[in-house]
């Protein structure tokens, strides 16, 4: 065999291997489903691409087959190569190889493979299927063989083991109930309430300390010089189970009294400092998710949330947290103010401070959200760049918001038109 021809099958075979190794990467890597997502489109390359990744282990098993056949006539090839040159170079045949295979075959293809595994694998999916159905009467022979082997050495067949990213589940419950991927396996639908609920628990772990608290406009609170029986008066009043106590300003929160141990106090001529408790102090930028551990650890119920400058800007309690994840929660003394109310098939009536989130979440209307504003009245507040008077309007999108109440401090109420009906099942939520 002519010189020319056995290094053509050297370059040859080592680009086979890389491409091999690549596939590796690709296949196992690849997101199945976006994979699947895009089968459900109609995209040709992702149907081939699905079909391979159903039977996964046993492509995968075919990669590394023709990886080996690749080295093994590489490695044949390179000798009689080395050897037609001179017979006592033919020994240096390992050396060689050894390098370009693992750099040019192995090391590099799958470093760059891994940066977009899904594009590869879209783009290597054909090949791979005529690949395989080339080497399946090989591959099954090589399968049957070492489940014979396995079973011989005892060893139980493995369950097959399905795991998820974050984001895969994330799109996941997000995907209307339709046909799961045939690997996945699922054994009951993912119903409306349980991804609205899962989907809180996803934005849980990323909402800050601002999104959940109470404001302080809206905080009732007594000052430290107050009596145990002006404080319980407060209570009885007001319906609060805990306030906070401060030091000349509001904005100086020192600590919190709980009705019970007013209700227990000896001398209600004393003052509230007396049985004042301490309070954990976090800034508006605390991730939701690290002050419900801490409260836990601390055995507290209310903890204040200050600004950059230490000021209290509101307080934020257990029930706040777990509304983020289970909804709004009312008790006997929550008074029950409707955030947005439907009014006729394209519009609603909505709260100055019903949260952007919570209404893009109940209603699917796609307003614009940003680390600057949390409520309706902030984005118009925002976006308009003062605070508007009545009539005002701002165009979100398709939608409309006007402006219906509103004094010289906030937006107190909008009437939102939409540019489409609202869904029935939406307004069944009502």
């Amino acid at each position: 065999m002519s010189i020319a021809v056995l290094l053509a099958a050297v370059f040859a075979c080592v680009i086979c291997q890389a491409f091999f190794a690549a596939s590796e990467v690709a296949l196992v890597a690849a997101d199945d489903l976006k994979v699947h997502a895009e089968r459900e489109r109609g995209d040709r390359r992702a149907m081939v691409l699905g079909r391979l990744l159903e039977r996964r282990d046993r492509v995968v098993a075919m990669l590394l087959t023709g990886n080996n056949l690749a080295t093994v006539i590489a490695a044949a090839a390179l000798t009689s190569f080395l050897h037609d040159i001179s017979p006592r170079t033919s020994y240096l045949a390992p050396f060689i190889l050894a390098p370009v295979s693992l750099l040019l075959g192995e090391s590099i293809p799958k470093m760059a493979v891994l940066r977009a595994p899904l594009r590869f694998a879209r783009i290597a999916a054909r090949p791979l299927s005529m690949i395989a159905a080339i080497l399946t009467p090989l591959l099954a022979a090589e399968t049957a063989l070492s489940r014979q082997l396995r079973r011989l050495a005892g060893v139980p067949p493995e369950a097959e083991t399905v795991f998820l990213s974050r984001e895969d589940l994330a799109l996941l419950i997000r995907r209307e109930p339709q046909t799961p991927p045939a690997h996945l396996k699922p054994a009951d639908a993912i119903m409306p309430a349980e991804q609205q609920m899962i989907s809180r628990i996803f934005r849980f772990t990323r909402a800050e300390a601002r999104k959940a608290m109470v404001p302080l406009v809206k905080v009732g609170a007594v000052p430290e010089e107050t009596t145990i029986a002006g404080a319980i008066e407060v209570v009885r009043r007001e319906g609060f189970t805990r306030m906070p106590v401060f030091h000349e300003r509001i904005f100086d929160i020192v600590g919190v009294v709980h009705a019970f141990d007013l209700l227990e106090a000896p001398d209600l001529a004393r003052g509230v400092r007396e049985v004042m408790r301490s309070v954990s102090y976090f800034p508006e930028s605390t991730p939701l998710d690290e002050i419900l551990i801490a409260l836990q650890r601390t055995r507290e119920t209310l903890a204040v949330v200050v600004d950059e400058y230490g000021g209290a800007s509101g307080i934020i309690t257990i029930e706040d947290l777990l509304e983020e994840v289970v909804g709004e929660i009312e008790d006997e003394h929550d008074i029950g103010e409707e955030l947005a109310r439907i009014a006729g098939q394209q519009a609603l009536i909505i709260s100055g401070h019903a949260a952007v989130s919570d209404l893009n979440e109940r209603f699917g209307l796609g307003l614009p959200e940003a680390d600057k504003y949390i409520t309706i009245g902030g984005l118009m507040v925002e976006r308009l760049g003062h605070i508007p008077k009545p009539g005002e309007q701002l165009r979100a999108g398709d939608n409309m918001l006007t402006v219906t109440r509103s004094d010289a401090r906030a937006v107190r109420e909008v009437v939102l038109h939409l540019g489409r009906p609202l869904k029935l099942e939406l307004q069944r939520r009502q």
